[in-house]
């Protein structure tokens, strides 16, 4: 026997006349022992509900992002996927578009996130083909690759529509199955000879998806990158590249080796914005004349005249309208005030200034 026990059992056992003495050991070795026990249950039921509730949010979800630092789309996002499929750490990138729209089924609608994706790369950057209940990603993309359907007689099959796959509380809520078709419709309408019209698709539901997460199964649909980019007219453009790494504690450090590898002509390009205030008499009346400029592209000269035209933009539909600017100039001008834009000298981008009359 050795020493430690020896002691050990020595403690634990008492001589006939201090036997209540024993009993209380025994009850102080049980609670520390079922104390213990506890708090090991507790620390494992955590650990796996966290473990659980990353892999369903980062299964739906890649682990890193890459977009435009304006947020206005990635016009050749084939540069920038090579560029960053060659990064240390990086096992799988793909493109992506996501805005939202409204699906409608009879008298059902519900407001909802729509993906665009490409099936032959989202299976490197999430598990969403993991999560699938019925159909496939490549059910997506069916329509593209094969043209016209054939049907069994050899004639064209008309009626043949886009895919959509969405979420199974999505599809609960509007009362769709499998093969039926929904309409997507856009929140940014188009401007017509008739007024304002909202853009709107017929989509095919091609399949199901059930992640777990309640928030992301009632919310979210998919559709391919390529239809998505005809009905937002972001013509070869995407939001972003969507990034998998091989250790998502590291994310941080891949992404800023991403950013590195990203850089305009070696270096990275640092936005600079310059604001200034001062007192300006315009027409004898005084007033106040803030102006902001920045070492942008700037303003073209020939849209600087149009820039503040309602509805104009730059922009493809879905992204951004001209009603702003606008707005603005139309406000600043109840007020008495002048709003104009020009290209700055200091700077080299694009220069504003608002003059607002002050006092009398």
């Amino acid at each position: 026997m050795s020493y430690e026990l020896f002691i050990s059992l020595r403690q634990l056992k008492a001589k006939k006349s201090q036997k209540f003495i024993s009993l209380n050991t025994w009850i102080s070795v049980f609670g520390v022992a079922l104390g213990v026990m506890a708090l090991i249950v507790v620390i494992a039921v955590m650990s796996g509900f966290g473990k659980d509730l990353r892999d369903k949010i980062l299964g739906t979800n890649s682990h890193i992002v890459v977009t435009n630092i304006d947020r206005s789309g990635i016009e050749d996002y084939r540069k920038v996927l090579e560029q960053v499929r060659k990064v240390e750490g990086v096992t799988g990138a793909a493109p992506f578009i996501m805005s939202q729209v409204m699906l409608t089924l009879g008298g059902s609608v519900s407001g909802v996130v729509v993906r665009g994706i490409d099936p032959d790369q989202e299976e490197a950057v999430s598990d969403l083909h993991k999560y699938l209940i019925t159909g496939t990603l490549k059910s997506l993309t069916e329509h593209e690759a094969g043209g016209k359907k054939e049907s069994g007689n050899g004639t064209a099959r008309t009626g043949w529509r886009e895919g959509i796959i969405l979420g199974i509380e999505l599809a609960r809520r509007l009362g769709v199955q499998k093969r039926e078709v929904v309409s997507m419709v856009s929140p940014v309408s188009r401007v017509t000879p008739v007024g304002l019209i909202p853009k709107m698709k017929i989509l095919k539901v091609v399949g199901l998806f059930e992640s777990g997460m309640f928030e992301y199964d009632a919310n979210l649909a998919f559709i391919s990158l390529r239809t998505a980019q005809k009905f937002f007219s972001l013509k070869s453009a995407v939001t972003g590249i969507e990034v998998r790494v091989n250790d998502i504690e590291k994310a941080g450090l891949i992404a800023e080796k991403i950013q590195e590898s990203n850089k305009s002509g070696g270096e990275r390009f640092k936005g600079t914005i310059a604001i200034t205030s001062k007192s300006v008499e315009r027409d004898g009346m005084p007033g106040v004349l803030v102006a902001i400029a920045d070492n942008g592209d700037g303003v073209p000269q020939d849209l600087q005249d149009k820039i503040f035209d309602q509805f104009f933009t730059t922009k493809p539909a879905g992204v951004g309208t001209g009603l702003g600017l606008s707005m603005c100039v139309d406000i600043v001008k109840d007020h008495g005030g002048v709003l104009s834009v020009d290209s700055d000298e200091d700077l080299g981008g694009a220069r504003f200034e608002l003059w607002l009359p002050v006092g009398g």
